[in-house]
């Protein structure tokens, strides 16, 4: 066995590695001054590899940059290698530690060592402060699948006597192992937008562009310098002006749909998934954006090309003002029409006289649905409102987060009907009848969010109530009532003056500028440089509102991660419950322009309750030993600037077992995650929580906040789109559920003044767009429409006889889906999280690969079917005993923990409605005798019937 003498070799070794510098160049054998790859005994240089040193000293470097980039982010990296001849079958690691310990590597924070044994014993270890020294935390590494497919390659190639490569290996898998899955900023930063074409009309300029939609390729749709739509996020607008209203229609009989601009086809490709559509007239002025769309972006454009769809290349106006004349003895009527067009055509087309001829052309239930814009168009807003609300029986806004646009983006639909109830009438079995896989709009989940997640800024602008009602329950959509609050004219500011402006360092700039009589507070070394400005508030509420709200009166101490301006402590403190606010933030210059400039903010600085700490939050949280009722971290990645130490997040293993470590019992953390742009990054950071959490909420949201751009950048979209992702994370309550929430507790806090969050709004935010919930596979939680309608599924679950709840596990270990013993384990958990008394078990492997697994207990069954070789399982549980919603939040939890999965999704059905005890007695049925009750309660079987 190769070792080192107990004093000179270590001493040598630490020698040479103090010498190192920041270079990581290959020594020779014994090692030399400018080495850390240290191979004593020649097994690197006398390999056949020996050509391949400037590989693998390429490889340790970019180790340690990209390790500490984009994992750490926060600081360097050492590592090092070391190659030793091993004559026994002795561990290894008692050796990696010696070496690890020479080398400086044992000492501060962030030194890592691979040894490679390439003798008769090959094998690796590693060693280093990188490396947890909690107890068991390097077992829980080695276990990892990550590292153990890299090791076991590894020794393969140490076999084949080629080091260099297995080293390579190693290093890859390591790195994959601390942190894996995180999208690499350079990967997404060398691709440059391009405008591809242009041309002009006699209406309008177009141009089409190549960017990147989420982590791909695309190609945008720009008319006159304004983005219409992209090929990767085109669906969302579309599935939103379309799919509520026809779901509303449902299938009471064929419909007729008219759309009035939509040139490029996407309205009418997205109407016609929809069954019950059996004509669409399609009506645009510009040839030329029909025959773009249909050359560039045929799958927006393919419903141009169905018989069922006639497209007209006309003025749109003088269409319906014909069509609605008195002279046409021939109107058509139509169930739907859609407006789409990028915005008012020509001055004075928004009128009474255009909305009255549309209204005349509707069927007796017809629906109305147009584009609007975003707030910051407030007279446009007021004014269609106001026209719908006037001319159509019942008018509501649509509220979207729209990749392609800022947002929340607000549409507005109409109805014929002066009562229509958008969350109660849609029949959902029709919608899952049309068989349409969605992009954006998942049915009920997705429908409540159009009409119920409308921020509190344009409630106020509309005049519709926010807040709870009689019963303490949140308030649901109503139709606009005229006259709308009066439009309040926006000052004309002018160009912004700089009133205060520090730093110009690592820790970035903070400036204050002054517009009008408005004043905004920025610091560019944050993800969205206003820190204080007209739309900041949107994402601080988010941020600390819905958390607050889940937590009621447990709320009692704060962490805020970076939260210098002291606008996020304001908001804690407003909190009934909350005693103690503490404050990590690393900017002076952010704290004095705070206190000099918004002193209404910076008044939580100075709270009683508030303790303000000056210093980095990552070196202060690995410090601590306080426990926070909340801990909110106020910062994010921010790939498109230079990566130092204000703008990344780390992204170890290590650091979301800190931020979980910061939480008390049955607390709570928030973060910010991201957004649609980097979709794999996000879902990243969520694993990192599911592995860590005993539970994740992913919540989505948008600003009106420019997004960050990088630098010669045309458009946004490569690295920021709405809607913007955070996760509400409890570190032990498996069946944390965010729609438990005790609002009395909300009213006490006397909220009066707030811009986007109120209680109307709390579960809409939980409920994200259906691909990122396939891709999560998560299921949105109870919806506040079914709290406002008395919970029909749990109602309904209540009077069943048998629950039946599936689940579907994605992404598993494929070690553990080929386990007897593990598939025997889970199924006894789950009846014992049921209740459920346990009569037998079978169970069968499959060659080769595969088991088949039943539990028989009293109440009925519970079976799993694995496919080892899709990392996929079904696991069915069917019960006569009521499969509540903490059971089922269960379920997910411990299959997702003992199969080692990335996603579990369940489903529960019901059988028997109506024949429980409870709907009996409900009924008054008799069952106070024993023969009553043998008749009415399920039979029991024995073990042999049942098989």
């Amino acid at each position: 066995m190769q070792t080192l003498q107990p004093c000179l070799a270590p001493l040598l070794l630490l020698i040479a590695f103090l010498n190192a510098g920041c270079s990581a160049s290959v020594g020779s054998r014994g090692g030399s001054e400018t080495t850390r790859i240290y191979d004593p005994v020649g097994v690197l240089e006398n390999s056949l590899d020996a050509s391949d040193f400037n590989r693998t000293r390429a490889m340790l470097s970019r180790f340690e940059a990209e390790l500490g980039r984009d994992y750490l982010c926060q600081w360097a990296v050492t590592a090092g290698l070391a190659f030793v001849d091993q004559g026994s079958p002795e561990p290894l690691s008692q050796l990696a530690e010696q070496y690890a310990q020479a080398m400086g590597l044992t000492t501060g924070k962030n030194g890592v060592l691979l040894l490679l044994s390439a003798g008769s014993f090959p094998g690796i270890a590693f060693a280093g402060s990188l490396i947890s020294t909690e107890p068991g935390a390097s077992a829980e590494l080695l276990g990892r699948g990550e590292w153990v497919a890299a090791r076991d390659q590894a020794v393969e190639l140490l076999r084949a006597a080629r080091p260099g490569a297995a080293a390579r290996i190693a290093l890859q898998g390591l790195a994959a192992a601390l942190g894996p899955g995180l999208e690499p900023g350079n990967s997404r930063a060398i691709f440059e937008q391009k405008k591809l074409l242009s041309w002009k009309s006699d209406f309008q300029s177009g141009e089409l562009w190549e960017n990147l939609c989420g982590d791909r390729r695309c190609l945008e749709l720009v008319l006159d310098d304004v983005r219409q739509l992209s090929a990767g996020f085109e669906a969302y607008y579309h599935e939103a002006m379309t799919f509520p209203a026809l779901n509303l229609l449902g299938p009471a009989k064929k419909r007729r749909v008219l759309i009035l601009g939509g040139g490029d086809g996407g309205i009418a490709t997205h109407v016609l998934k929809f069954k019950t559509v059996e004509e669409v007239i399609n009506i645009d002025i510009d040839e030329k954006v029909t025959s773009a769309s249909k050359k560039y972006f045929p799958n927006v454009a393919q419903g141009l090309s169905d018989s069922r769809c006639s497209m007209l290349h006309l003025d749109a106006f003088a269409w319906v003002a014909e069509q609605a004349s008195e002279d046409n003895d021939h109107v058509k009527r139509f169930d739907l029409v859609i407006i789409d067009f990028t915005d008012e055509p020509i001055e004075g087309a928004w009128s009474d006289k255009f909305f009255g001829n549309v209204k005349s052309l509707l069927s007796d239930d017809g629906i109305v649905v147009q584009n609007v814009g975003t707030l910051s168009m407030k007279d446009t807003l007021h004014k269609v409102f106001s026209i719908h609300a006037g001319v159509f029986g019942s008018t509501f806004p649509v509220s979207t987060l729209i990749p392609d646009y800022l947002g929340p983006y607000v549409l507005v639909l109409s109805s014929a009907l002066p009562d229509l109830q958008p969350l109660e009438a849609v029949d959902w079995a029709f919608w899952e009848s049309q068989g349409i896989i969605p992009q954006y709009y998942d049915g009920p989940a997705q429908h409540e969010v159009f009409f119920a997640s409308t921020s509190t800024d344009l409630c106020a602008f509309f005049g519709i109530p926010t807040g709870l009602n009689a019963s303490g329950v949140p308030l649901g959509p109503v139709p606009l009532r005229l006259p709308l609050p009066e439009l309040v004219d926006d000052d004309d500011r002018g160009k912004g003056q700089t009133v205060f402006k520090a730093g110009d360092n690592e820790l970035g700039n903070v400036w204050v500028e002054q517009t009008g009589s408005a004043l905004s507070l920025f610091h560019n070394h944050r993800g969205f440089e206003g820190v204080i400005e007209e739309y900041h508030r949107y994402r601080d509420e988010v941020m600390v509102l819905p958390a607050l709200a889940c937590l009621g009166n447990s709320a009692r101490t704060v962490l805020v991660l970076g939260g210098g301006s002291g606008f996020l402590a304001g908001l804690v403190l407003r909190w009934p419950a909350v005693t103690r606010v503490v404050i990590v933030e690393v900017s002076e210059d952010l704290i004095t322009a705070s206190k000099s400039y918004f002193p209404e903010s910076a008044a939580a600085l100075e709270d009683k309750r508030t303790e303000l700490i000056v210093a980095n939050a990552f070196d202060w949280i690995s410090e601590t030993q306080d426990r926070f009722d909340l801990v909110i971290v106020n910062f994010f990645d921010q790939p498109w600037l230079p990566a130092r130490t204000t703008t990344r997040v780390p992204k170890l293993r290590s650091f979301y077992k800190t931020l979980r470590d910061l939480v008390a019992p049955r607390g709570l953390l928030v973060q910010e995650a991201g957004t649609v742009a980097m979709p794999s990054a996000f879902a990243a950071v969520v694993a990192r929580h599911q592995e860590h959490f005993a539970q994740t909420w992913p919540a989505s949201f948008s600003t009106l906040q420019d997004f960050p751009k990088g630098k010669n950048e045309d458009f946004d979209g490569k690295w920021f789109r709405p809607p913007r992702l955070l996760l509400l994370s409890s570190p032990d309550d498996a069946t944390f559920d965010p729609s438990n929430v005790d609002w009395h507790i909300w009213q006490k806090a006397a909220f009066q003044d707030l811009t986007y969050y109120h209680p109307g709004a709390h579960i809409s935010l939980f409920a994200l767009p259906a691909e990122l919930q396939r891709g999560l596979g998560m299921r949105p939680l109870r919806l506040a429409g079914q709290a406002r309608q008395g919970q029909p599924l749990e109602s309904a679950a209540a009077e069943s006889l048998v629950h039946s709840f599936a689940m579907e596990a994605h992404g598993c270990n494929p070690d553990l889906l080929n386990s007897l013993e593990t598939s025997d384990a889970l199924l006894r958990k789950l009846a014992d999280i049921g209740g459920l008394s346990v009569l037998g078990a079978v169970d069968h492997k499959f060659e080769p690969q595969g088991v088949t697994s039943m539990l028989l207990v009293s109440e009925s069954h519970v079976t799993m079917h694995t496919w080892p070789e899709h990392s996929y399982a079904a696991i069915d549980l069917v019960s006569c005993k009521a499969v509540v919603p903490a059971m089922r939040l269960q379920f997910k939890a411990e299959t997702r923990r003992l199969l080692g999965c990335s996603a579990v999704t369940g489903q529960l059905s019901l059988r028997g409605q109506g024949l429980s005890e409870a709907a009996l007695l409900s009924r008054k049925l008799p069952v106070s005798n024993t023969t009553d009750r043998v008749l009415l309660k399920p039979q029991r079987h024995t073990a042999k019937t049942e098989l």
